[in-house]
């Protein structure tokens, strides 16, 4: 007697503990069917999760000489103060103070009804719709249009973002995004985070034919034809096929710490 052997399946688990928080949120999980490729995509998020928040960048101190030796935000006080109590000094602290802060609170970014009204040096919260593929320029700079009934603009995800620039490689044309960031010098509107709105997961394909095999186009209005079998059609429409996407609808994607401005919203703060 022959016995189906039950297909192994192994999953990859991305959660992230936030403070103040007691159970962890899972951010994503993806099958795989091999311990193999479960194993290499664990270390690609791990490779991205230190290139993003790595030792390489302390983000606490400051980056130019000055009396400050190190400095928290925190949504509570409660927190500052038992986080003053881990961290770990060299050298004696003459004075401390808890203060309120506009920092991560995105006072910055105003909101506004369309593109056409968006002006130079302003920053902005955005809806708008994917036009093109995003595009790589020499030194990693990654740019892309998105258009709204007003007009359109240059939307740019620049090198330092790391591994955010890589988010924004798999947005495709008919994705609509809410954006938050700035407009600079080159009326190019710098992405701090996003927030996909809706996803365009239709792709427009040709046909199947009766044989299992996809068909190919006979020629300008002409239709389809099978190369395997020699069946021919003459619609000219394409089918809908629903794909994968790996972003995800209402979900924020924003910029690694190293790469954020002070004023920046992160994503853990979003509901507050």
């Amino acid at each position: 007697m022959m016995m189906n052997k039950m297909r192994e399946i192994y999953g990859v688990v991305n959660m992230i503990l936030f403070p103040e928080d007691e159970d962890p949120e899972m951010l994503s999980l993806e099958l795989f069917s091999s311990f193999a490729k479960a194993k290499e995509r664990s270390e690609e998020i791990i490779k991205e999760f230190i290139d993003d928040y790595g030792e390489d960048y302390i983000a606490i101190e400051p980056k130019t000489p000055c009396p400050v030796l190190y400095g928290i935000r925190s949504n509570t006080v409660g927190a500052l103060k038992k986080a003053k109590e881990i961290v770990q000094v060299e050298e004696p602290i003459e004075n401390y103070c808890i203060f309120k802060t506009n920092q991560h609170t995105d006072m910055h970014i105003q909101k506004t009804d369309d593109i056409k009204s968006m002006k130079q040096f302003g920053c902005y919260e955005v809806v708008g719709t994917v036009k093109n593929k995003p595009r790589v320029i020499d030194g990693g700079h990654m740019f892309f249009y998105i258009f709204d009934d007003s007009g359109e603009i240059e939307c740019g995800a620049y090198e330092p973002t790391k591994n955010f620039r890589k988010i924004v490689s798999d947005l495709r044309p008919g994705d609509v995004i809410k954006l938050f960031g700035g407009i600079g010098e080159q009326n190019t509107f710098n992405i701090e985070k996003f927030q996909v709105v809706k996803l365009n997961d239709i792709e427009y394909k040709n046909p199947i034919c009766e044989c299992g095999k996809r068909m190919t186009s006979a020629g300008k209005n002409k239709g389809f034809k099978c190369k395997k079998c020699g069946n021919k059609i003459n619609d000219n429409k394409k089918v809908p096929i629903k794909i994968f996407r790996k972003l995800k609808n209402c979900q924020f994607y924003e910029t690694p710490v190293s790469a954020r401005r002070h004023l920046s919203k992160p994503i853990c703060r979003m509901d507050l």
